[in-house]
């Protein structure tokens, strides 16, 4: 297995930012080469090795040379303004993948620079993006209710009686099963809620979690029971 193989995520964002920002670019590659010099010196005759560490800094040297010099704190800027685009970001999958390179990025800044501000970005981005996750599953996983079909009907009127038959037609009219899906779309909410106060409470955000039981239970109370 390649060396690079286990900083694949570090030199995709590589590939990804470098028309976008050099900057972030070079110290994603530059990453990778210290952790790869870090192999290189305790087996130096690992040829393989040899050749993947030297590949990537040619890379880096290239961009270096193209548009450097380089200043980390450039890429600090660049993540923050990235923060903010993920966050105006509309389209959750997109969103997410925003917040998911943020993530890589402070990895890689808090190895040059500012380790308490990273860690701050890094802690609130992957917040985030579990949160898009979450929001992405529960719409993935949002279901009608099943209704009886016709033949269903028919069966458990003549099998019931014809007191079932008046049951039957109150359970599948359009204003009962209209009910049935706004208790199920509001009880997806509050899950929702719930799972995103846990989440925040995860990452000692109480205003956050406070934020969210409150609207879940707000929710709740809508609910007829």
């Amino acid at each position: 297995m390649s060396f690079c193989e286990k900083y694949k995520s570090y030199l995709r964002r590589a590939d990804e930012i470098k028309g976008v920002c050099p900057v972030a670019a070079f110290f994603c590659l530059s990453f990778v080469v210290e952790k790869l010099k870090e192999k290189y010196i305790e087996d130096k005759t690992n040829n393989e090795l040899r050749c993947e560490l030297s590949t990537l800094l040619d890379q880096a040297e290239g961009l270096k040379e193209k548009y450097g010099p380089f200043n980390i704190q450039d890429c600090v800027t660049f993540t923050k303004e990235m923060i903010e685009d993920a966050e105006s970001d509309e389209n959750p999958k997109t969103s997410m993948g925003k917040f998911c390179t943020i993530v890589t990025l402070t990895d890689v800044i808090s190895t040059f620079g500012n380790s308490e501000e990273c860690t701050k970005m890094r802690k609130y981005a992957k917040y985030r993006a579990l949160e898009k996750k979450r929001h992405i599953e529960s719409k993935m996983q949002r279901q009608v209710p099943d209704t009886l079909n016709a033949d269903e009907k028919i069966d458990s009127a003549t099998s019931n009686g014809d007191g079932i038959i008046q049951c039957s037609k109150e359970v599948n009219s359009p204003e009962y099963t209209h009910k049935c899906d706004e208790e199920v779309m509001i009880s997806q909410r509050i899950v929702q809620y719930a799972k995103s106060a846990i989440s925040a409470l995860s990452f000692n955000d109480y205003p956050e979690a406070e934020k969210n039981l409150r609207s879940a239970l707000l929710a709740l109370k809508s609910i007829e029971y």
